[in-house]
């Protein structure tokens, strides 16, 4: 060690244990500003990284609940959306209550000293905390005795892992624990709650790049944490607005389907969003919050609230974004500088600047051309019946676009030159195939919500509207629905629709496509060549588990080194069910 390195150490050494100075934490929240870790914290104050964190937690307000550990993070995050946040005054209330407490504790009721008891000195452990440990101790190999013990035994996920019996314990542990090599209870009681959900994670690159996989990550970690939502009707009127079940709908249609009033609604999504403030260790909300949060500490160009606004167009491509955003922002424990009030008017701002860029790069192309070969190629792969009629005199709209869209905030209309007027889509994928039929020669006219179309799902009747009817220049008529994910096709729903309406355009001499703009995403799916060994191993674990999970199909899509898209186009070619919220792949139930 050098002469230079001595009064380091040494002044170092001195602050451990001494009280903290005004200057001192105001240079902690300078560090914890510029984004240094725990560890360059401590050493620079000469205090150990506990002593880091348990400082900034005073710098918190006890009514948030932030644990000691994740202190430092809730701190970056408010100064970076407020830089005025008063910290000082939250140091200030705790250290009157602290001292308010203390005399409360020392004088009993007549003013005479009150000795502490036992119950007093340390938290008690839930029922039942004692047979987690023994559990946790038979998995890991690790006894643990005296204050490890009585902190293992307080922790706020030992509480949630009480409620689950041994047999659940033990196989989630051993899951956990073969996985990772520890035995976090975090982890541990989430895998007991959603077996396999701790292993979804979601980078940025994987945003940027489209990947197939996203929307069903983030599906399935915003539909556990929604299962959590104890409010029943709270909970039913956010899964329907944003479509957890694949089919989102307007605050309009939930009213009249749960016997409200629309604002009633507004109110009951508004409820939904403040059970998720302050999610418990150990649960799918707090592992969500983990995984959206780390994706939005670090975003790519256009910061988080782009980033928020790609993954809802992901995930929730036909939901009204500015629930689908909210959602995902209220996961995240997300709140923008500017408040959450301000938020949406931040996504109508970037919807607008990016249907701007999207036309200056158009005027930029060969855009006649270019539509009309690809529109031409989506002809050539369309299901055509053997004989053709010619198309109707003329497309309307079945649905009014308020029937589509009735939320006055919903920003999804495009104006059709060709058309002359407004049209209402519901995704970015269907907007993309709506330029290109109106910018093509072989389009002659084409309508969006054109018809209803009846059919049935296990039994029940249903309704839905298909995305696009299309005449051509010479006389053809085409239905079109446009899916943004080729797996999406595959989902039992979905199939039963595409009987119906394949059936009817049939019988009428009309054409009849799936698309994502590029491909027949049903004939594409339905000849897509998955190897033998493939089919063979998933129908084995389809056979010896009953069902498998979202979790289940990425861990054998890694582990068989294939894709979900094989295992999707599988599920299509040989008839077995996928459903969502949640999402489940199963073999269907023989018919009476």
């Amino acid at each position: 060690m050098s002469e230079q390195d001595e009064p380091a150490d040494a002044a170092a050494a001195s602050h451990q244990g001494k009280a903290w100075t005004l200057e001192e934490d105001r240079q902690l929240v300078q560090e914890i500003t510029t984004g240094a870790s725990a560890e360059d914290i401590a050493q620079r104050h000469g205090r150990s990284v506990g002593g880091i964190r348990s400082r900034a937690r005073r710098m918190i307000p006890p009514e948030e609940r932030v644990a000691t550990v994740d202190a430092l993070g809730w701190m970056e995050r408010t100064l970076a959306a407020n830089p005025a946040y008063d910290w000082q005054s939250v140091l200030d209330r705790r250290r009157r209550a602290r001292s308010s407490s203390r005399t409360g504790r020392r004088q009993g009721p007549a003013g005479e000293p009150r000795k502490r008891t036992a119950d007093q000195r340390s938290p008690t452990p839930p029922a039942g905390a004692d047979g987690v440990l023994v559990v946790w101790e038979a998995v890991t190999g690790h006894t643990l005795s005296g204050e490890r013990r009585q902190e293992f035994l307080c922790r706020p996920a030992t509480r949630v892992l009480t409620r689950f019996d041994d047999d659940t314990l033990r196989r989630a542990g051993r899951a956990v624990h073969d996985r990772t090599g520890t035995l976090l209870l975090e982890t541990w009681a989430l895998e007991c709650r959603q077996p396999g959900l701790s292993d979804v994670t979601i980078t940025v690159e994987q945003v940027v790049a489209a990947h197939p996989d996203v929307a069903a990550d983030v599906r399935e970690l915003v539909s556990a944490a929604a299962a959590e939502i104890r409010h029943d009707r709270a909970r039913r009127a956010l899964s329907r607005v944003i479509g957890l079940d694949g089919d989102p709908a307007t605050l309009a249609t939930v009213a009249k389907e749960m016997g409200l009033s629309r604002e009633r609604i507004r109110q009951l999504v508004d409820k939904a969003f403040t059970r998720w403030a302050q999610p418990v260790e150990g649960t799918a909300g707090h592992h969500a919050r983990t995984v959206l949060s780390e994706l939005l500490a670090h975003p790519p160009q256009g910061g988080p609230v782009a980033l928020l606004l790609d993954l809802a167009e992901l995930a929730f491509p036909a939901a009204n974004p500015r629930y689908s955003v909210k959602t995902l922002a209220r996961v995240a424990g997300y709140v923008p500088a500017s408040g959450m009030q301000h938020l949406f008017a931040e996504v109508t701002s970037l919807l607008r600047m990016r249907k701007r860029h999207l036309r200056k790069e158009a005027a930029a192309q060969r855009q006649l051309e270019r539509a009309t070969a690809r529109i031409d190629r989506l002809l050539e792969l369309a299901d055509w019946p053997d004989e053709l009629a010619p198309a109707p005199p003329s497309l309307h709209r079945l649905r009014s676009p308020d029937e589509v869209s009735a939320d006055e905030d919903d920003d999804r209309r495009w104006y059709s030159p060709k058309l002359d007027r407004t049209v209402v889509y519901e995704s970015k994928t269907e907007l993309d195939v709506i330029r290109a039929l109106d910018r093509s020669a072989s389009v002659a006219d084409f309508c969006e919500q054109p018809m209803a179309i009846n059919y049935t799902v296990d039994g029940h009747s249903r309704t839905y509207y298909p995305d696009l009817m299309v005449t051509t220049t010479d006389g053809r008529c085409l239905l079109i629905e446009v899916k943004g994910n080729i797996a999406d096709v595959a989902l039992w729903a979905n199939r039963a629709k595409a009987r119906a309406s394949r059936a009817l355009c049939h019988s009428n001499g009309w054409g009849w496509l799936i698309t994502d703009g590029r491909r027949n995403l049903h004939q594409h799916l339905s000849e897509r060549h998955v190897e033998p060994s493939i089919a063979t191993t998933v129908g084995r674990y389809l056979s010896d588990l009953g069902s498998l999970t979202w979790q289940q199909v990425r861990w054998i899509a890694r582990t068989y080194d294939t894709s979900t898209t094989d295992i999707a186009a599988l599920a299509l070619q040989k008839g077995w069910r996928i459903d969502l919220h949640p999402w489940r792949l199963t073999l269907p139930t023989p018919g009476p």
